[in-house]
């Protein structure tokens, strides 16, 4: 097993065009849990609203999952959250009672 990575690496570095170097560090593809704009689909057009990615993890799953979606978007969901809450917390029924009982 090893002695066959170690012929398909020599291989690898043979095929290289002279001058080049033997290793290129290519960029990681994962993402951390960060909003961060798809640089691939950034690119390919330029928007006023970029598109935004997030990687976050499910509860009962440690698989991330990504989604993307245009900024004003995701700021569109994040206030109305933020405004859901607050009716929550200043509401004198609360999240689950009727305002008949």
């Amino acid at each position: 097993m090893i002695a066959a990575l170690s012929v398909a690496l020599i291989l690898a570095q043979a095929s290289a065009p002279p001058g080049a170097p033997a290793h290129q560090a290519s960029e990681p593809t994962t993402v951390a849990p960060a909003e961060v704009v798809a640089p691939e689909i950034q690119a390919a057009a330029p928007r006023k609203d970029p598109i935004v990615c997030k990687s976050e993890t499910p509860i009962g799953s440690r698989l991330p999952q990504k989604s993307c979606m245009l900024k004003s978007e995701r700021d569109r969901l994040k206030a109305d959250a933020r405004k859901r809450l607050e009716d929550i917390q200043t509401s004198s029924h609360g999240p689950f009672k009727s305002p008949d009982s």
